[in-house]
């Protein structure tokens, strides 16, 4: 990393001024899954990512576009948070080493936690 900082010819943050803006998104079956606790390949997951992208048109139409009053009118309370959250970059990222994977994840474990104690009182 020394090497690399040596060779650095520019400031840290510096963003050359024809730069194309850009946005970080997280796939809408990822923000799904997380929200409900399921792998993104679950069926649950893909059912509510089909009836989502029936109603608002687009995946790009519910992650970049749709009102936030439409997203918590037209979805589930904790995914249309998932979203928000995504689009105003509370996002939790956990850095991957020695050849795992990093992980992204919209909600905390304390709110999972809180999410599987309510759904346990149902019974």
């Amino acid at each position: 990393m020394n090497r690399v900082e040596a060779l650095a010819d520019r400031a840290p943050g510096f963003r050359p001024g024809n730069a194309i803006p850009f946005r970080n998104l997280i796939p809408l079956d990822e923000i799904i899954a997380d929200a409900k606790g399921f792998s993104p390949s679950a069926g649950a997951v893909h059912k509510e990512y089909s009836s989502i992208v029936s109603r608002f048109g687009t995946e790009f139409e519910v992650l970049l576009r749709a009102s936030k009053e439409d997203l918590l009118r037209g979805l589930p309370g904790k995914i249309a948070d998932g979203i928000i959250r995504m689009r105003e970059g509370k996002v939790k990222i956990e850095a991957g080493f020695d050849g795992e994977y990093g992980k992204i994840s919209l909600f905390g474990e304390g709110e999972k936690k809180k999410e599987d104690d309510r759904q346990m009182n149902l019974f």
